[in-house]
């Protein structure tokens, strides 16, 4: 009978010569590959990622955190991604692109929001004293 084993990736059952995982691709036996061809990443199985290291926590830092997350994520470290069950990492030009677009982004918003705005009428100061007599907060 053959025997059995897990696979180091998905946790599929398989049997135990398969060099890789039918269903996630996974490779279970490493074979000494060549010193050009060797990556040296940190985390083998995409669970291992500090949360704050994820592809996805990395997106919504750049949707919806302040820009100062993102570049801090960027510029501190790498962002990690699963691609068919093997982790990879993002290259330094991704992540320099990103640290760009950002600021791009930030410098737009800030140009937006500091523009004159048309069709505000400047009240007088006797209107301001009314209003703030009444409560009525100031435009």
């Amino acid at each position: 009978m053959a025997s059995m084993v897990f696979c180091r990736g998905c946790g599929k059952e398989l049997h135990e010569s398969a060099p890789i995982c039918p269903g996630c691709g996974f490779v279970q036996k490493q074979s000494d590959p060549p010193a050009a061809i060797a990556v040296d990443l940190p985390y083998t199985l995409y669970g291992l990622v500090p949360w704050y290291r994820r592809e996805g926590f990395a997106l919504l830092a750049f949707l919806f955190l302040t820009p100062i997350v993102t570049i801090i994520i960027c510029l501190t470290g790498p962002v990690y991604y699963q691609k068919k069950g093997v982790v990879k990492q993002y290259s330094k030009i991704a992540m320099v692109f990103i640290v760009i677009v950002q600021i791009l982004l930030e410098v737009g918003v800030g140009v937006i929001c500091m523009s004159p705005r048309k069709g505000i009428v400047e009240l007088s100061p006797d209107e301001k004293y009314v209003n703030l007599m009444l409560g009525i907060p100031l435009r």
